[in-house]
């Protein structure tokens, strides 16, 4: 797909409306990250969609700083910045690779369904660490269709020929792991399947 960003934009809409369907499921995974979490901290959140997982944290932080690639995403994002009266999160427009995102500036980093949408994901797991300040931790979940049936990697294989979705990577659970490991340096804490979705592994990995 040329264009990733014309794709997001173009389901944003939809896109939040499933979030918010998925209600007890999003409740969830914001718990789950608000254990890694402290009230100074300053996080990022790297592809932030329509930014309710930033929002659903941002009373557990300093400061939250959502950032994706969809002008469409970011709107509905900041929209509910002014809504909900959230006075320390913020959503821009952007990528990872930003020059005003600066080195050692973020005490976490939150990644939720983008490593396998990467067509270099071990360049981003060094930018990662490069933004992280020391013992800054890496917050994320990813599907790994790796460990699903031929037929489905197949489908998302032709999808993405046809550039009627973006490439996507079916990552296996241990290469996932690996790659975060082997090309920065960062440590795995924890890492584990969701009780739902036993393909989807939510990992957090701490800067040494």
């Amino acid at each position: 797909m040329r264009d990733p960003a014309r794709f997001w934009n173009r389901i944003a809409k939809s896109y939040d409306k499933q979030s918010k369907r998925k209600r007890e499921n999003l409740l969830r995974t914001i718990e789950k990250i608000r254990c890694h979490l402290d009230p100074t901290d300053r996080v990022l959140d790297f592809a932030c969609g329509t930014g309710e997982k930033a929002l659903g944290v941002s009373d557990y932080v300093q400061s939250i700083h959502g950032i994706d690639l969809s002008p469409r995403m970011i709107e509905i994002a900041s929209a509910k910045v002014t809504d909900r009266k959230v006075d320390n999160a913020r959503f821009t427009r952007t990528d990872l690779f930003d020059a005003a995102l600066e080195p050692e500036s973020y005490d976490a980093i939150m990644a939720f369904y983008v490593f396998h949408l990467l067509d270099d994901s071990a360049r981003m797991f060094e930018r990662i660490c490069e933004l992280l300040k020391p013992d800054g931790r890496l917050i994320c979940e990813t599907p790994c269709l790796g460990e699903s049936g031929s037929a489905i990697r197949w489908l998302i294989a032709l999808a993405g020929k046809t550039r009627l979705l973006p490439t996507v990577r079916c990552f296996e659970i241990a290469e996932l792991e690996a790659s975060i490991t082997s090309t920065s340096s960062l440590r795995l804490v924890e890492s584990e399947s969701d009780a739902e979705n036993r393909n989807h592994l939510f990992i957090v990995a701490k800067k040494i």
